[in-house]
């Protein structure tokens, strides 16, 4: 057995014990038969058919760990700089990022203060004792700030959709199944900017808390089914993902 700081796994048992680990921290018992199996994964080896100079922003809560990995599993390995803000517990973020860099073509790390993020990166803020803010100076990077909670959590997802205020016509940004209301004002702050906003659908959210918070506010131009999440956000961006088969790799 393995301890992660607020849980032990049996390393023995591969990769499918630490996901079901990480799949029970947050996940709502009530709601976990509502999970959708993915569906239409894109391969591993998939490009982004043009790059661009946009910005990808991420708020998940509870169910969070398989839809992220729906999500960035349809990420390309050149995908536009991504932050992700994912509540959990401390002493937790890091097994999450092993895990998502492991299964996805884009390159998955650990939120760090004046890490600089580019393209084919993605920013995980999980378990931190910080808030999780980008900064955009010559090159994108990940600042942490030292607070008190935001919309209740450390890290917010408030927190990490209104850093991006300045260049919110640069920004997708989504928020996913989650409780409570993190993220939804943000959302809204970030719409009303230029941004462009969505959510995941109720039927496919294993909690419908933060999406419909954000909806009903009117942050969300569009309520996504996660498997369609991806594709929504590449079209967003005015990118189309090919599979390697189609540009002749």
């Amino acid at each position: 057995k393995k301890n992660f700081g607020i849980f032990s796994v049996d390393v023995s048992e591969g990769t499918s014990a630490l996901l079901q680990t990480l799949r029970t921290l947050t996940r709502s018992p009530q709601a976990a038969h509502r999970l959708r199996t993915p569906e239409n994964r894109t391969s591993p080896g998939t490009r982004v058919s043009s790059l661009s100079n946009r910005v990808v922003l991420i708020g998940s809560s509870t169910g969070g760990i398989d839809a992220l990995t729906e999500v960035l599993l349809r990420f390309p390995e050149d995908c536009p700089p991504t932050f992700i803000v994912q509540h959990t517990g401390s002493s937790f973020g890091d097994s999450l990022v092993r895990l998502l860099n492991g299964r996805c073509a884009a390159s998955v790390v650990a939120a760090r203060d004046a890490t600089e993020i580019g393209t084919g990166m993605v920013c995980v803020g999980a378990g931190l004792d910080a808030h999780v803010r980008v900064a955009k100076g010559a090159a994108l990077s990940c600042r942490l700030k030292t607070a008190p909670p935001v919309s209740g959590h450390i890290p917010s997802v408030d927190e990490l959709f209104k850093s991006a205020l300045p260049f919110a016509k640069q920004v997708i940004a989504c928020l996913l199944t989650g409780m409570g209301r993190d993220g939804a004002a943000g959302l809204l702050e970030l719409k009303k900017a230029g941004a462009r906003t969505f959510v995941q659908d109720e039927g496919s959210s294993v909690v419908y808390g933060m999406p419909k918070a954000a909806w009903e506010m009117g942050a969300a131009e569009k309520r996504v089914p996660i498997t369609r999440m991806a594709d929504t956000i590449f079209e967003a961006c005015g990118q189309s993902v090919k599979r390697n088969s189609e540009i002749g790799i």
